[in-house]
């Protein structure tokens, strides 16, 4: 009982230095990312959209909002995220998983560089907590 008591206090200490790095990364990043001027919606021409895909209802309502914007000519980018790939339900849209993080949450692989190097003039985050 002891034992298991230490081993999850473990766990936890290393769960909080991992998001510790992730957090200080993302700052150190934003810290010296370039200064950007508000942008509504009428202007916006690229817009990329992250949200978390586990639930399919919420999903369709996203999927269905990306194609409202897709109707007033706006270029529009979606990144679900999943904590476990669930294999042969197809997605209509790339997803990530937390196989495509390294060991301190930071995410990589082809899917994210690409939606990270997009310039967007909008950002929508759907990441409910």
């Amino acid at each position: 009982m002891v034992f298991r008591i230490i081993v999850f206090l473990y766990v936890e200490f290393i769960n909080q230095i991992r998001r510790f790095i992730l957090l200080f990364i993302l700052h150190r990043k934003t810290a010296v990312s370039k200064k950007q001027n508000p942008v509504n919606l009428e202007v916006a021409k690229q817009i990329g959209i992250l949200f978390n895909a586990e639930n399919i209802p919420q999903n369709d309502i996203i999927v269905s909002f990306a194609a409202k914007l897709k109707a007033l000519q706006k270029e529009v980018h979606l990144l679900g995220f999943v904590p476990k790939r669930e294999f042969g339900f197809q997605y209509p849209f790339p997803l990530i998983s937390e196989i495509d993080t390294n060991w301190y949450g930071k995410p990589k692989g082809g899917t994210v560089d690409f939606f990270i190097n997009t310039p967007f003039d909008l950002m929508v985050d759907f990441l409910f907590r």
